[in-house]
């Protein structure tokens, strides 16, 4: 009989209504009664035993803690690495479009023609990540990007095969801001540099192909 109740407490630890109702039904067998209908006092003994055994199991089997669910740690470097692609754009005649994604371990501007899987970089930054580009005209890419971290950031023009990238703000010490790409006047745009003051932006009105710029405000 310790066997069956034993048994019952394995398998149904977190149901103890079970292993009760099995005592039960245990007890209802050992109550054999002797020829005066009374019960025999060695099986009344036994049971006492059994049923302080199935009260013990019970309280052992609500006490037991729920298996937590395993959860995988999430490395470190993953929350600080650069990501696969990032910054899309899509040129304004709609036939290219780019993104950033990592060379070299630097991000670098990329660009896809739509309907075409060959994917091409057209920069080849090392030093420092290139983070904020945009489309200049259909065939052209502008970035700003500093130089070891001075945050005196420059404007960066090159064309969507690649190639040569030109400087069109080699000023020693001021940093640029893109106010309006024209995306309507496909050779111009407005910047705002410090140059003047390093505590204050003007305007200037950029020609990208010559870099001729002309204050405007």
């Amino acid at each position: 009989m310790r066997k069956v109740i034993e048994s019952m407490a394995i398998q149904q630890q977190s149901n103890p209504t079970t292993i009760v109702t099995g005592v039960m039904r245990c007890a209802s067998v050992l109550l054999v009664f002797d020829q005066d209908k009374k019960p025999h006092f060695l099986i009344l003994m036994k049971l006492k035993k059994f049923l302080l055994l199935a009260c013990a199991t019970i309280t052992i089997g609500c006490a037991l803690p729920a298996a937590e669910p395993y959860v995988p740690m999430i490395p470190m470097e993953d929350f600080f690495r650069n990501p696969e692609r990032a910054g899309f754009q899509l040129s304004p005649d709609g036939r290219h479009l780019s993104f950033l994604a990592p060379w070299q371990n630097r991000l670098n501007i990329h660009v896809q023609e739509l309907g075409s899987d060959e994917v091409r970089r057209v920069t080849s930054s090392t030093d420092r990540d290139i983070t904020s580009y945009g489309w200049a005209n259909d065939h052209q890419l502008v970035f700003i990007q500093d130089r070891e971290g001075d945050e005196n950031y420059h404007l960066f023009i090159l064309g969507i095969e690649g190639g040569e990238t030109r400087n069109l703000t080699p000023f020693e010490g001021v940093r640029v801001q893109i106010i309006d790409a024209l995306i309507d006047i496909p050779g111009e745009m407005i910047i705002a540099m410090n140059r003047r003051d390093a505590r204050v932006f003007d305007p200037f009105r950029l020609d990208l192909d010559s870099g001729e710029m002309v204050q405007t405000g």
